[in-house]
């Protein structure tokens, strides 16, 4: 089951079995960088499993070698 789709989609959701969600953060050439876009995604998707009564984990990964740990700012604070 996914929860969201978008041609190059920031955030992937998957439900497997067991009431498991995963959220793969997709943005490998940003390292994965928390942009307001993402944020966004994280947050609508986790708002989706917290209203679904079948899904009882989260799991938060990342595609790539990079963890989403940084915040792109220019993406989050730009004022352009």
């Amino acid at each position: 089951m996914s929860l969201t789709t978008a041609e190059q989609p920031n955030l992937v959701v998957s439900v497997k079995d067991g009431g498991v969600a995963v959220l793969e953060m997709n943005r490998p050439r940003k390292r994965n960088a928390l942009s307001q876009a993402l944020i966004d995604e994280l947050t609508a998707a986790l708002r989706q499993i917290d209203r679904n009564p079948t899904i009882f984990t989260a799991i938060l990964t990342s595609s790539g070698p990079f963890s989403g740990t940084y915040i792109s700012l220019l993406e989050v604070f730009c004022v352009c």
